[in-house]
């Protein structure tokens, strides 16, 4: 096994161009010190035909395209939208593709929650592929599948990050007027091996996780980045926000989990060569934001300007200047550095696990020993009856592990709830906080109740 010598590691984005090219299958990606993927060749297999090398020099070559017009956009269909991560855009055009028998390229989960590069040509299997996934994606032999079913005449939409689809651009080699590819406004990919340490720990404590949704909108357009919807294998809901979402924190917050090449890379601002660049339209105007999310559209080629046009009559959409998205974009033309401890960081995940491991890296990053819903799951934080306390399917629950609840009583969460509206009601405490219940006590729907730290709240059923 040898390691490619005609790129460094901080300049190797692990767009897997050269694995795809490889005629003989000599290329591998192998997990590096830093927490991504690297290309190594196996010296027995390999042929010195020279593709790899030349693909990965054939990315400066590729045409990049310019900006044409920028839009505000969000989908008609609401419903269609609060799935969608922004504005439902991605959607309706992959749709508007999968609708003249074509096929859609993205993110999806495997079944370890990990995430992958895969194509499908069915509308009902769209859902794999919509909402954002905050860690960069194996890409496979995506590529390779790609380009079979361009080859068959097929209309492919190929959705990635920017150095994704310069990748893909690369590995094809040539234009084809029957694809359509999308990148987005990125911020930077997160490390492979940090999620699955996440993950490892969020199956420990909740039992096997059956659904990842990042972005959740039940607080709005605006808060989602915080807000992760976690499902386990019980159908228990595990709601991760801004005060105790740890991964989206040292994502957001703290660059020790981002690749060496994001902070240079070379697919920013005008940089790109996809048709479509979306992204969320952060400060964007009253008139546009409801908080259900808005879209920024950047339209880079007439290609893209087509297919715009054919979901005409399934979103709103209001043109807008490449300084509109820039405001509430930083990401779109700047870079971050990563953090210079990055390598510790991920030796110590193999040994503290994650959570431990950020609080050892980052001061603000405290653990908080959630529970959620599922009385079982939390019946050591309730002294009295558990079975009195009442709770839709609806409701979140983040208990602390030292949090405790006196129960003299009932307690109902969510009165007067309406059915399945996804929002009903959330009790959160923090450590050594104390809720007492004296007497039959309601929270009604809509209501958020929040003790910190050290908090002691009494609710007593007043005789009248």
């Amino acid at each position: 096994m040898q390691k490619i010598n005609w790129i460094s590691k901080n300049n190797c984005t692990g767009c897997e161009a050269c694995a795809n090219v490889c005629p003989v299958n000599a290329i591998t990606l192998r997990l590096g010190e830093d927490g991504f993927s690297y290309p190594n060749i196996y010296s027995e297999k390999c042929i010195n035909c020279g593709k790899c090398e030349l693909v990965c020099k054939n990315r400066g070559s590729v045409i990049h395209t310019p900006v044409k017009k920028v839009y505000a956009a969000k989908t008609l269909d609401d419903n269609f939208r609060v799935k969608s991560t922004s504005g439902g855009i991605f959607g309706e055009i992959a749709l508007a593709v999968l609708a003249e028998r074509g096929c859609v390229a993205g993110a999806a989960y495997d079944n370890d929650n990990m995430v992958i590069h895969e194509i499908i040509d069915k509308s009902e299997d769209l859902h794999r592929l919509m909402k954002s996934k905050y860690v960069q994606s194996k890409i496979g032999d995506i590529y390779s599948r790609v380009q079979e079913k361009l080859n068959q005449g097929k209309v492919v939409m190929f959705c990635g990050t920017p150095c994704q689809v310069l990748g893909l651009k690369a590995f094809l080699g040539e234009e084809y007027t029957n694809l359509i590819t999308v990148d987005l406004i990125c911020y930077g990919v997160a490390s492979p091996k940090a999620y699955a340490s996440w993950i490892t720990e969020l199956n420990n404590r909740y039992g096997k996780i059956e659904n990842i949704e990042f972005k959740y909108k039940i607080n709005g357009w605006k808060k989602s980045p915080f807000c992760t919807k976690i499902k386990n294998e019980k159908d228990e809901i595990i709601l991760c926000d801004e005060f105790d979402n740890v991964y989206m924190s040292m994502y957001l917050k703290d660059t020790i989990l981002l690749r060496k090449s994001c902070e240079h890379c070379f697919c920013k601002g005008w940089n790109r060569v996809s048709d479509i660049t979306l992204a969320d339209f952060w400060g964007i105007d009253s008139r546009m934001d409801d908080d259900k999310g808005t879209s920024a559209v950047i339209v880079r080629t007439s290609k893209g300007q087509e297919y715009l046009y054919k979901i005409k009559n399934k979103i709103e959409l209001v043109e807008k200047n490449e300084d509109d998205v820039k405001r509430g974009n930083p990401s779109y033309e700047t870079c971050d550095n990563v953090n210079d401890q990055q390598i510790e960081f991920m030796k110590d995940l193999e040994t503290l696990g994650f959570y431990e491991t950020c609080k050892k890296y980052n001061e603000q990053v405290k653990k908080k020993d959630y529970i959620r819903v599922g009385r079982e799951s939390f019946r050591k934080n309730v002294n009295g009856n558990i079975s009195k306390i009442q709770f839709s399917k609806n409701d979140h629950f983040f208990l602390n592990k030292d949090a405790i609840i006196n129960l003299d009583g009932e307690l109902w969460m969510a009165r007067d709830s309406y059915g399945d509206n996804g929002r009903s009601s959330i009790l959160r405490m923090d450590k050594n906080s104390t809720l007492d219940v004296k007497g039959g006590f309601c929270f009604y729907y809509g209501a958020d109740i929040i003790l910190f730290e050290g908090a002691h709240l009494e609710l007593v059923k007043e005789d009248h």
